[in-house]
C-alpha cells in the first residue's frame, strides 16, 4: 500500500513536473515574443514616423506647387490679353500706316464728283 501511495506520488509529481516544464517555456516564448512585438512597434513608429514627415513634406511641395499654378496662370491670362491689345493695336496702326502710304490719299475718302462714279469708264472715251 506504502507503494502504491508512493508510486501515485512520484506519477504526480512527474506530471506537476511536465506542466511546470512546460508553463516555463510557454513564459519563455511569450518573454520573446514581447521583446520582439516591442522591437516591432519601436521600428513601425520609426519608419511611420519618416513616412509622416515625407506626408508632410509632400503635402507642402503640393500647396506651394498649387499657388505657383495659380501664379503662372494668373501671368498667362494677363499675357493673353496683353497680346490681344498689342494685335489689335497692330492691326490698327498697319490699316493706318498703309492708308498714308498709298498715293494720292491721305486717309480721307474724297467726295465724288457729280457725273463720275468711281470705277466706270466714259463711254465716249472707249
Amino acid at each position: 500500500m506504502i507503494t502504491a501511495v508512493i508510486v501515485i506520488n512520484c506519477l504526480v509529481a512527474l506530471a506537476c513536473l511536465g506542466v511546470a516544464w512546460r508553463l516555463w517555456r510557454l513564459r519563455h516564448h511569450l518573454r520573446l515574443l514581447r521583446w520582439m512585438m516591442g522591437d516591432l512597434t519601436q521600428h513601425t513608429e520609426a519608419a511611420l514616423q519618416g513616412a509622416t514627415d515625407a506626408l508632410i513634406a509632400g503635402q507642402q511641395s503640393t500647396q506651394r506647387l498649387q499657388w505657383r499654378y495659380r501664379h503662372v496662370h494668373r501671368q498667362f491670362g494677363q499675357l493673353q490679353r496683353l497680346l490681344v491689345v498689342a494685335s489689335w493695336g497692330q492691326g490698327l496702326l498697319s490699316k493706318t500706316l498703309w492708308r498714308s502710304r498709298q498715293p494720292g490719299r491721305s486717309g480721307v475718302e474724297p467726295a465724288q464728283v457729280k457725273g463720275k462714279r468711281k470705277g466706270r469708264r466714259n463711254p465716249a472715251k472707249a
